[in-house]
């Protein structure tokens, strides 16, 4: 069986920023909320324009990168190298590689939708 991930591309019709994506660095905020603690780290220099996020079964994390590159983060730590494969991307206005989804099944079907 070929294993991968498969993208699907989709032209979006609006532009939404994604939160920044935190991990275990330097501490920025503490809060509590209702559901107990919270606190927000900042992430990994290495991402250049980090966008959207996408969670997999697996606990690792997708993170778009505007300019068109698609990264991986396994156990908490940003993969050296970006998955490829992706068709180039429009960065002249305000475009790039933006939002990202799992298919409902990915865990079975690894179908990854993408906008941009």
């Amino acid at each position: 069986m070929r294993r991968g991930i498969h993208a699907a591309p989709c032209r979006r019709a609006g532009s939404v920023q994604a939160p920044r994506f935190v991990h275990a660095h330097r501490l920025v905020r503490r809060w509590l909320s209702a559901n107990g603690r919270a606190s927000a780290r900042h992430a990994h220099r290495r991402l250049v324009q980090p966008w959207a996020l996408g969670f997999l079964p697996n606990g690792d994390i997708l993170i778009t990168e505007r300019g068109g590159r698609l990264r991986l983060v396994p156990d908490g730590r940003l993969a050296s190298a970006h998955i490829g494969g992706l068709p180039p991307v429009d960065t002249r206005t305000q475009d790039g590689l933006v939002d990202l989804a799992l298919h409902p099944r990915f865990a079975q079907n690894q179908i990854l939708y993408f906008t941009y």
